[in-house]
């Protein structure tokens, strides 16, 4: 899950695309479960003059992610995710969900969640 700053008045538009681009990096390139954008008003995201976004990847009360979170081939993958939205967002990657990642060291997220 990715928050970006709103409310009923106003609201992040880059916000909102950075936790799109990061969000479509953590479920299609790991496997997370979307659990979508959603807008917030708390202060780190509201107080800010540049687009800021708050992840939220897994949830330590869900056992599954818990264990995930404790293996740092997962972490790395989440790190790596986040840091391909940050690039989409800012234009220097293809946007479309299908596009081939670069070769690099990530494995395939889907095996180790089990898809």
């Amino acid at each position: 899950m990715c928050l970006f700053f709103g409310n009923e008045a106003t609201s992040s538009p880059g916000g909102q695309r950075l936790a799109e681009a990061i969000q479509e990096e953590l479920t299609s390139r790991i496997g997370l479960t979307d659990g979508r954008t959603h807008s917030m008003a708390i202060a780190i995201l509201r107080e800010t003059r540049m687009p800021a976004i708050q992840i939220e990847p897994c949830f330590v009360t869900n056992p599954r992610e818990e264990r995930l979170l404790s293996e740092e081939p997962f972490r790395r993958d989440v790190a790596i995710a986040i840091a391909r939205g940050v690039e989409r967002f800012l234009g220097a990657r293809p946007v479309t969900p299908g596009s081939t990642p670069p070769t690099d060291h990530v494995e395939s997220g889907q095996e180790r969640l089990g898809a």
